[in-house]
Formats: C-alpha cells, structure tokens, sequence
C-alpha cells in the first residue's frame, strides 16, 4: 500500500501531525472513521492550496505593483520616439499621460483575475475541454 494514495490517510502523510499545527482536525478526522476522514482530508488539502495560493496571488500582485511606475514612464517615451509624426505624438503621450495609470491598473486586475481562474482549476486545465480532432 502507498501511504500517499490511500485518500483517508494522505494529508497526514504530506504534512506529518508533529510538525504541522494545522492539521490538528485531520488528525481528529482519522479517529473518527475512513469516510469522515476522507472529507476532512479533502478539505484540508483544498485549505492548503488556497492559503499557499494565497501567499502567491499577492506577492504576484506586489511584483506588477512595483512594474508600474518604470512601465508608465517607458511607454511615455514609446509613445514620443515611434509616433509617426509631431502632433500625433505629442497626442499619443498625453493620452498615455492622463489614461495610462488607469489602464495599468485594468491590466493588473485582469491579470490577477486570470491567474485566479488558473489556480481555480483544482483538476487541471484540461479537464471538461473537448477536443475537436480527437474521433471516436
């Protein structure tokens, strides 16, 4: 028997009751019965993706955070240097001046928002595609 793909007893194997406070109710589940012990355990396999995912959302957040400023002030200078003539970049850089930060923000929010349905996948993202050029 693989102690890892026995579903009642797996969380206590990941995450050993000595070392880790948090599964003090896995540990109570197991006294309990295999079917209680198997809810709890997948409960608390979802709790400890969800606060490591946590963790990983802001410190991604954080990151795009610290790009805006140095992003804001390069497009400034894209948007002067490759415009094709004067007026247009001088219109092009003061749209980018007053609509960038707003738009910078948009873009982290979708950002974030994307990588939350990615971690939403809790079967992978293939799961419940079809593929077309598969036959029967």
């Amino acid at each position: 028997m693989i102690a890892s793909s026995y579903q009642a007893y797996k969380e206590l194997v990941l995450y050993p009751a000595p070392i880790c406070v948090l599964n003090i109710p896995v540990v109570l589940a197991s006294i309990t019965g295999e079917t209680f012990s198997t809810k709890v355990n997948n409960a608390f396999s979802y709790f400890i993706y969800w606060m490591e995912n946590v963790v990983f959302l802001l410190g991604f957040f954080i990151f795009e955070l610290m790009l805006l400023i140095p992003v804001y002030f390069k497009n400034i200078y894209v948007m002067i240097a490759y415009s094709p003539g004067i007026f247009t970049a001088l219109f092009n850089s003061i749209r980018w001046v007053v609509l960038g930060p707003l738009y910078e923000l948009l873009l982290i929010l979708l950002d974030l928002k994307l990588l939350f349905e990615l971690c939403a996948m809790h079967q992978g993202c293939k799961v419940g595609m079809v593929d077309e050029l598969y036959e029967e």
